[in-house]
């Protein structure tokens, strides 16, 4: 189980081949999220990058446990 989690969110043009897998123009914005999960000792057990089409609609929903 994540213990903590840490997500950063960025709006970068895509690169090529970001546009070629999202089928965008170069100027379109994408979303970039990378996510860090860790255990309770400190230890990183999940590490993501996703990346979405920016002219979509994305809700992103977080949940934080207090496990202490």
């Amino acid at each position: 189980m994540a213990y903590k989690q840490h997500i950063k969110v960025d709006l970068p043009e895509p690169d090529g081949h970001d546009a070629q897998w999202l089928a965008l123009p170069l100027n379109q914005s994408t979303l970039l999220a990378e996510s860090v999960n860790v255990d309770q000792t400190g230890n990183v057990i999940q590490y993501g990058v996703t990346r979405l089409r920016g002219d979509r609609t994305v809700e992103i929903l977080t949940h934080h446990l207090n496990l202490m």
